[in-house]
C-alpha cells in the first residue's frame, strides 16, 4: 500500500469515526418520540428545515454552512436508515482532491466558468435535495425516485462538505479540541501535501 494511499485510509476513517459522532449528536433529538411516526416527523424536520437552509445559501469562506449541512446529512442518513462507511469517506476524498486538481487546471481557452469544487459539488447536493423533495421547492419525482435522490443528496453532500472544508479562509481556524469543519480542512488539506 502506497503511503498516499494509507494516508486517504486514515483520514476516511477519521471523518467516518467524525460523522458517527454527528449521528450520535442527533440522535437524542431524532429519539425524543416513543412512537416510530412521530420519530420518523422529527427527523423529516430536521432534514426540510437544514436542506433549505442549505439551498438557500450562498457560498461562504467562514463555514457557516457546516452546521446546516451536516444536519441534513444526519437526517437523511436516518430517513434513510443507512450509515456511512470507510469505503464512502475514502470514494468522497479521492473525488475531491481529483475535482480540486481538474478544475484548478481549468479550460479558460474555452470560456467555460465551471466554478470551484465547492461551488460544483454544492450545485449537485442542492438538486438532489430538491429533488428528493425536502425543500419548499417542487419536485416531479415519485416517492421511490426522491428516495434515490436522496441517497445521491447524502453523495454529493459528503463531497461538498469535504470541497467546501478545503475552500474555507485560510487563516481562520477553530478551537483546537473541536472536530468541526476547520479540523475537517484541516484533515483534507494534509492529504494535499
Amino acid at each position: 500500500m502506497s503511503r498516499a494511499n494509507s494516508r486517504t485510509d486514515e483520514a476516511a476513517r477519521a471523518l467516518n469515526d467524525w460523522f458517527a459522532s454527528v449521528l450520535r449528536s442527533c440522535d437524542p433529538i431524532f429519539q425524543m418520540s416513543e412512537t416510530s411516526a412521530h420519530r420518523d416527523a422529527v427527523v423529516h424536520a430536521m432534514l426540510t428545515r437544514n436542506a433549505k437552509v442549505v439551498v438557500d445559501s450562498e457560498l461562504d469562506a467562514e463555514g457557516r454552512l457546516y452546521p446546516a449541512v451536516c444536519k441534513a446529512l444526519a437526517a437523511a442518513c436516518r430517513q434513510l436508515q443507512v450509515e456511512t462507511s470507510i469505503r464512502h469517506w475514502k470514494a468522497a476524498l479521492q473525488n475531491v482532491l481529483a475535482t480540486s486538481d481538474q478544475l484548478s487546471r481549468g479550460d479558460e481557452a474555452v470560456g467555460l466558468a465551471l466554478g470551484s469544487p465547492a461551488a460544483v459539488f454544492k450545485s449537485l447536493f442542492d438538486e438532489a435535495l430538491i429533488n428528493a423533495g425536502v425543500t419548499d421547492r417542487p419536485t416531479i419525482l415519485v416517492e421511490e425516485n426522491r428516495r434515490a435522490s436522496l441517497g445521491l443528496a447524502i453523495n454529493w453532500g459528503m463531497r461538498f462538505l469535504l470541497a467546501y472544508a478545503i475552500e474555507l479562509s485560510a487563516g481562520r481556524v477553530g478551537r483546537r479540541e473541536a472536530k468541526d469543519v476547520w479540523w475537517i480542512r484541516g484533515l483534507v488539506e494534509r492529504l494535499r501535501e
